[in-house]
This record gives structure tokens, sequence and C-alpha cells, in this order.
């Protein structure tokens, strides 16, 4: 199914939160000509994929009713306590994303827990393509692929709202801790590869950084940022699913607060 069949399938469904209270999704309007034509200048594309041209045409977003919904309550996965669900296709990103990072250069922040962590899709410039769709978490450090696509998010999130296993549920509380790392080489190591866009991005790197590859999108893998030095310099392929960590400590946020010091809570739950 394609996203706008996704939200026209559960359009009618009644949702039953741990109260009792039952509401059914809320969706926003759609963009005008004018809107898609911003949306795209926005995300520096010539033109959107058609499935999701058609989504943002039909709707910009939707609400849910509260976060805690469907199955036993689950302190630790909460979106915003108290408060609806809000997924918003058009929540365009263009600043590396998280603590001055280049990780997402272009991203659509989909939605958000009540910790700060989030759901982003990653867009691709140079072919407009939406995939995949990460979970960027800061305690513990790390970025894991959460779906291949659009499509596959909203079927998880829509089971997780009906009290079913879901996807993210298992990767919010367990899948942070037990990542499927691709194993990092590094840069000199690769200086022959024959892959073109290995030699292209490596080219560009010094010998000593460690170099991540997740192209294969596999849902559950993901970095473990931490485990190679939180405030490292994260580098990122121009247009492809590779990764680097190495060189000099960060100048983010997080690095001007702490310096050299290890971030508090950084290691998981306290």
């Amino acid at each position: 199914m394609t996203p706008k069949e996704l939200l026209l399938k559960v359009s009618g469904e009644a949702f039953t939160d741990q109260r009792g209270r039952t509401g059914k999704i809320q969706l926003e309007p759609g963009l005008a000509k004018e809107g898609i034509a911003e949306f795209e200048r926005k995300l520096g594309v010539s033109s959107l994929p058609a499935e999701i041209r058609e989504l943002v045409e039909f709707s910009r977003g939707f609400r849910l009713p509260e976060g805690k919904i469907g199955g036993p309550p689950i302190e630790s996965f909460e979106f915003a306590k108290g408060m609806d669900l809000k997924v918003d296709f058009t929540a365009v990103s263009k600043a590396g994303y998280d603590f001055g990072a280049g990780e997402i250069p272009c991203g659509i922040v989909l939605c958000q827990d009540n910790c700060g962590n989030s759901w982003v899709v990653d867009v691709n410039v140079k072919t407009g393509e939406w995939s995949p769709v990460f979970y960027w978490c800061h305690d513990p450090y790390v970025l894991i692929c959460q779906a291949r696509t659009l499509a596959d998010f909203l079927a998880e999130l829509f089971k997780l709202y009906r009290g079913q296993e879901s996807l993210l549920r298992s990767i919010h509380q367990e899948g942070v801790f037990k990542i499927r790392e691709p194993l990092p080489r590094k840069a000199s190591e690769l200086r022959g590869t024959a892959d073109p866009h290995l030699k292209e991005f490596v080219e560009t790197l010094p010998d000593e950084f460690s170099v991540f590859d997740l192209r294969d999108r596999v849902v559950g893998s993901g970095c473990d940022w931490l485990k190679y030095g939180f405030f490292g310099d994260v580098k990122r392929h121009p247009s492809e699913l590779i990764f680097a960590l190495g060189g000099e400590k960060r100048k983010g946020f997080l690095a001007g607060l702490f310096g050299s010091k290890p971030v508090p809570g950084s290691g998981g739950k306290d």
C-alpha cells in the first residue's frame, strides 16, 4: 500500500486508549499547488516522488489520540504524555538534524517521543527518494533504521496504536541496545575498493576514519556513535547511506556544554 492508501484505510478506524476512550485519526489538510512548489523548494528537489506528492496533496499529516494507547502501559514509550501524537509529512530539516552533525543532511521529522528522540525520513536530494525512516536517539546516542519506507513506518505505527506487536515498540525499547551494526572499516582499508560510491567517499576521508555502510536498509541496523567517540566528526556521503566517524571533537551543542567530559546518562538508563 502507498502512504495515502494506508491513511484512507484507517480513516474510519476507532482506536481505544488505556482509559477506554476512543478516537479516530484526525487528518490535516493537504497542500495546494503553491504549497507543493514551496515544499519542493525547501527540500531542494525538482519534484516529489509520485506517491509522496499524492500523499501531501491529500494530507500534510495527522493526529492520533494520546500517545499511551493500546496494549499494556509502557512508561518509556510515550510520544507526548497527555497529548495527541502529531505526525507531520512536511517538517523539513536541513541542519544535519542533531547536535550539528551531518548524519541526515535533508530529512522530514515525522514525530518525536517525549524525550526528544525522533523518527526522521532520509530524503535523497539527488533522486528525491524518501528512504529509509531512521529512529534518531540521543540516549544512547544511536541512529537506527526503523523502516525501509514511509508506508512501512505508518503500518507499524498503526499496529502500535491497536495494541499489536510493532517494530516501533521493539526498536524503541530494545533495538537501541541491540543494534545490528555493520562492521566498520577504516578508510585506509577501502582506498582500492571497486565500489564507486565507497571509493568516492573514502577519498575525502583521513585514513583513520571508521566507515559504516547502511545502504542495505536492514531494519534494526544502525550506528552506535558513542562506541566510537561521541564527539567525533560524523561525515556522510552526499547521496548514499554511507557514514564515517573520526577526527576532531564535534563542535555541537552538547560538546559546548560538556567538552571532553562524558555525557550524563549517555550509557543508557541511569
